[in-house]
C-alpha cells in the first residue's frame, strides 16, 4: 500500500494539523468568534489591508535584484535615483497598508477583549453565593485575566499573523519559482527544519512562560497576604517567618525566572544560527549557479532577503500551534463559568410588588447547603409583624445567620416555607425583595472609596449629603467622622483598613440605614463596639426602626433585650419565644444563658470573687 496522502502530509500544512485533524475541537471557540463577528467590518478592512501589504513587501526585494543587475552594464546615475524612488516609494505605500492591518484587526481584538471580560464579570455578579463558596477568588481572577488573553492573542493578532503567513509563504514561493527553482531546496530544507523546531521548542517556551506567570501569582499572593495580615504578624512577632515564607516564592520565582531565561537565550541563538546556516547554504548553492552562469548576482540577493522575510512567518505559523494548546484550555476553563447558571433565578411568575410591609413568616423551614449535609434548619416556624422587633439568638452554629440569608434568598430556598407579605419569596422579584432589606452582615466589608460613598453605596450616582448625615447619625458614626480632616469625604483604604472595627460595624449599619428599607437585618453587627456604645446605638437604632421589621441577630444577650420578641434556636429550631423579661421568668435556657453572660461580664468588669458569682449562678437568681 502506498503512503498516506492528505492535506497533513504537506510541510507547512502539517504545522497545522491540530486545527485540521480535529476540526470539532474549534467548538470550545465558538462563543469567543461571536465576538470578533460583531467586529466584522473592522476585521474586514484589516485583512483587506494585510494583502497588499504582504504583497507590497515582498516586491521590494526586485526592486534591488533589478538595480543590482545593471551594475557594470548600465551607468549608475542612470538608475539610481529611480530606483530609491520606487523603493521608497513602495516601502511608505506598504507602510500605511501594514499600519491600517494592525490597526484595524488589534483595536478590534482589543474590543473583544474588554466586551468578553466586561460579560464575563456580569456573569459572574449574577451567580450564586454556593458558586463563590466552591471557587477560589484567585482562580476568577486568572480567569478574567490570563485566560481572556490568551483567547484574545490567538483568535485577535494570532488570526492575523496565520493570515500574513499563509499569504506570504505562498506568495514568495511562487515568485521565486519564477527566478532558479533549484535554489529553492536551500530554502525548502531550511524552512522545514524551522518549522519543526519552532513546533518543538515553542511548548517548551510556553511552560516556562506559564511557570513564571504562576511564580509571581504566587509571589504577589503571600506578598499580599502578609501585607493585609501585617497586624497579626507583627502581634505574633512573626516577622521572620513572614520573610522565610516569602524568600521561598521569592526563590522559585528567581530559579523559573532563570529557566525561562535560559529557554528563550536557547531559542534565539537557535533560530538565528539556523538562519545563518541556511544563508550559507544559499549562498554556497548561489555561487555555483552563478559560476555556471544560471544566476545573477541579483538573484543571489533575492533568494537571501526572502529567506530572511520568510523566516518570521513560518515561526509565527509554529508559535500559534504551539499556542493553541493553551488557548483552547483557557477557552474551556471560560466556558466552565459561562456554562455555569445562576441558582437562584427569577421565577416565570414572579412579581415585583408596589410596596413590601415587611411579614415574615417560616412554616417548617427546612435547609441545607448541600444533600450530604446534615440540615441547618429543621421544620422552624413563625411569624413576625409589619414593623415588629424580632431577635434571634442561640449557640454558634443554630442556623440564625442562614435564615437572615434565606430571607434575601442568597441561597436556593424551598418552596412554601418561607413568606414575606404572604407571598413565597421564591415568587417574588430578587431585584425587588433585596431592595426591601437591608442587611448588614457579619463580614463588615468596606470598599476602598470614601466614607459617604461606602455609606450610599445601595444608590447609583453621587451619595446624598443629608441622607449619609442621618444614616450616619442613626448609626452613631457621626462623631467618629467629625474628628476626620474630610469627615465624610475621608478615603477609607482597602476594605477599610483605616477605621476600626467598631467603626466598620456602624458605617455598614449606616449602609444599611441609607437605602431606608422596610426590613432590617442586623446580624450581629454590634460585636465590635463597647458597652457604652452598644446602649446608645441601641437606643438609635430603636427610633430608626420605627415602622419597619427588624430582625436582630446577636450573641450578646444584652444587645437584644429591647427587643418586641425573642426567638432562641438550638439545632435549627425555636426551643424558647418571649420578650426578655418573659424569658427571665420561665427560668429555662434563654435565662441560663443570660446569667452565664452576665457573670462572666462582671468578672471581666468588677473582679468579684469566684465564689460569690459562682453561687449566684447556683441558686439561680439574677441578682447577686
Amino acid at each position: 500500500m502506498g503512503a498516506r496522502s492528505g492535506p497533513c502530509q504537506l510541510p507547512t500544512a502539517r504545522l497545522l494539523c491540530p486545527f485540521l485533524r480535529a476540526p470539532h475541537q474549534v467548538n470550545v471557540f465558538r462563543r469567543y468568534l461571536a465576538y470578533f463577528a460583531r467586529e466584522k467590518r473592522r476585521l474586514l478592512i484589516g485583512f483587506l489591508c494585510l494583502v497588499p501589504s504582504a504583497f507590497i513587501d515582498l516586491q521590494l526585494p526586485w526592486v534591488v535584484r533589478g538595480a543590482l543587475d545593471k551594475l557594470g552594464t548600465e551607468p549608475v546615475e542612470s538608475f539610481l535615483l529611480p530606483t530609491l524612488a520606487l523603493y521608497l516609494g513602495l516601502a511608505a505605500l506598504k507602510g500605511v497598508f501594514r499600519f491600517g492591518m494592525r490597526w484595524f484587526l488589534v483595536t478590534s481584538s482589543r474590543q473583544v477583549e474588554a466586551n468578553l471580560r466586561n460579560d464575563l464579570f456580569a456573569h459572574l455578579e449574577s451567580l450564586s453565593f454556593p458558586y463563590f463558596n466552591r471557587t477560589k477568588t484567585g482562580d476568577l481572577i486568572s480567569r478574567a485575566t490570563q485566560d481572556v488573553e490568551a483567547v484574545r492573542m490567538f483568535l485577535g493578532p494570532g488570526s492575523m499573523y496565520i493570515g500574513d503567513a499563509l499569504l506570504r509563504i505562498p506568495m514568495a514561493l511562487i515568485l521565486l519559482s519564477q527566478v532558479q527553482p533549484a535554489m529553492l531546496v536551500a530554502i525548502g530544507i531550511s524552512l522545514a527544519v524551522l518549522s519543526v523546531s519552532v513546533r518543538k521548542l515553542t511548548p517548551k517556551l510556553h511552560a516556562v512562560s506559564e511557570a513564571q506567570q504562576k511564580a509571581v501569582g504566587a509571589m504577589s499572593d503571600r506578598a499580599n497576604e502578609v501585607f493585609g495580615g501585617v497586624r497579626v504578624v507583627k502581634s505574633f512577632a512573626r516577622e521572620e517567618a513572614a520573610e522565610r515564607s516569602f524568600d521561598e516564592v521569592s526563590a522559585r520565582y528567581r530559579s523559573v525566572s532563570l529557566d525561562a531565561i535560559s529557554a528563550r537565550a536557547l531559542s534565539n541563538v537557535f533560530f538565528s544560527g539556523a538562519k545563518d546556516v541556511t544563508l550559507l547554504i544559499l549562498f554556497a548553492t548561489g555561487g555555483v549557479f552563478y559560476y555556471l552562469g544560471k544566476a545573477t548576482v541579483g538573484d543571489l540577493y533575492l533568494f537571501a532577503d526572502y529567506t530572511v522575510r520568510l523566516y518570521w512567518p513560518v515561526f509565527v505559523v509554529g508559535w500559534m500551534v504551539g499556542m493553541y494548546p493553551r488557548a483552547r484550555a483557557a477557552a474551556q476553563r471560560l466556558n466552565e463559568v459561562f456554562d455555569t447558571k445562576p441558582e437562584i433565578v427569577d421565577s416565570p411568575r414572579a412579581s415585583a410588588p408596589a410596596e413590601i410591609r415587611g411579614a415574615i413568616e417560616a412554616k417548617n423551614l427546612t435547609f441545607s447547603y448541600a444533600p450530604d449535609r446534615p440540615p441547618v434548619l429543621k421544620n422552624l416556624s413563625f411569624k413576625i409583624a409589619p414593623g415588629e422587633t424580632v431577635a434571634l439568638v442561640g449557640r454558634t452554629g443554630s442556623g440564625k445567620s442562614t435564615l437572615a440569608m434565606l430571607l434575601g434568598r442568597f441561597f436556593p430556598v424551598p418552596p412554601g416555607m418561607l413568606f414575606v407579605d404572604g407571598a413565597d419569596v421564591n415568587d417574588l422579584a430578587i431585584r425587588s425583595l433585596r431592595g426591601a432589606i437591608g442587611y448588614v452582615p457579619q463580614d463588615h466589608f468596606l470598599f476602598s472609596d470614601t466614607i459617604a460613598e461606602n455609606i450610599a453605596f445601595s444608590e447609583n450616582g453621587p451619595a446624598d449629603a443629608q441622607r449619609v448625615a442621618r444614616a450616619a447619625a442613626d448609626a452613631c458614626i457621626e462623631d467618629d467622622v467629625s474628628v476626620f480632616p474630610k469627615r465624610f469625604e475621608t478615603e477609607i483604604g482597602e476594605r477599610g483598613v483605616t477605621l476600626s472595627g467598631g467603626q466598620r460595624q456602624r458605617v455598614s449599619i449606616a449602609r444599611a440605614l441609607y437605602s431606608d428599607p422596610r426590613i432590617l437585618v442586623l446580624d450581629d453587627c454590634l460585636s465590635a463596639v463597647d458597652s457604652s456604645t452598644e446602649e446608645r446605638l441601641l437606643g438609635q437604632l430603636q427610633d430608626a426602626a420605627r415602622g419597619r421589621t427588624t430582625l436582630l441577630i446577636a450573641h450578646r444577650l444584652s444587645t437584644v433585650k429591647h427587643a418586641h420578641r425573642i426567638l432562641l434556636l438550638e439545632d435549627g429550631g425555636v426551643v424558647e419565644e418571649g420578650s426578655h423579661g418573659e424569658l427571665l421568668a420561665r427560668k429555662g435556657r434563654y435565662a441560663q444563658l443570660w446569667q452565664r453572660q452576665q457573670l462572666e461580664e462582671r468578672l471581666a468588669h468588677d473582679g468579684e470573687p469566684l465564689q460569690a458569682e459562682t453561687a449566684v449562678a447556683r441558686n439561680g437568681s439574677a441578682d447577686p
